[in-house]
């Protein structure tokens, strides 16, 4: 039988564990908005070369046809401002709709006067929908740290 003591004394460890488990998750929620919203995230026009601006200095995305054609490959280069960094991963993703997820492998390239530079071939599905919003997620590691970089960029089916 449960005495008046030991259902107070559980009454106050619950209300303990309640507002523990709510302030570690506030907590935790407030750190990963300030660690992914410190940069605007631009909408590129992929004729020109296209910039997110951080913490640790700009990354440039260039595609090299100047523009994304469904169903045809198209070519990326990374380009970061500091000399230790590295890609983690990178995928396009739709932005107003489900389109999946699609892999894009950058593959380091230091061939050109110590810069690092990133490049990738991928491709685009086609899509039923006339123009289609695009976001280019990476995650790179900057001094161990890992930074989300996004571009958006909409395609014309």
């Amino acid at each position: 039988m449960i005495t008046k003591s030991r259902l107070i004394q559980l009454m106050v460890m619950l209300v303990i564990l309640t507002g523990l488990f709510i302030w570690r998750t506030s907590t935790f929620l407030e750190g990963a908005v300030k660690e992914t919203s410190t940069f605007a995230t631009p909408l590129c026009q992929l004729s020109e070369p296209c910039t997110v601006k951080t913490d640790f200095g700009d990354f440039i995305l260039t595609v090299k046809e100047g523009k994304i054609v469904p169903d045809e490959p198209y070519h990326l280069t990374l380009h970061g401002p500091v000399k230790d960094w590295m890609v983690s991963s990178a995928q396009v993703v739709g932005t107003k709709n489900y389109t999946g997820r699609i892999p894009v492998t950058l593959v380091r390239d230091d061939d050109q006067s110590n810069a690092i530079i990133y490049q990738a071939t991928s491709m685009i599905g086609a899509c039923s929908e006339d123009n289609v919003q695009l976001q280019l997620q990476i995650v790179v590691l900057v001094n161990g740290k890992e930074l989300p970089i996004k571009y958006n960029f909409s395609v014309d089916a």
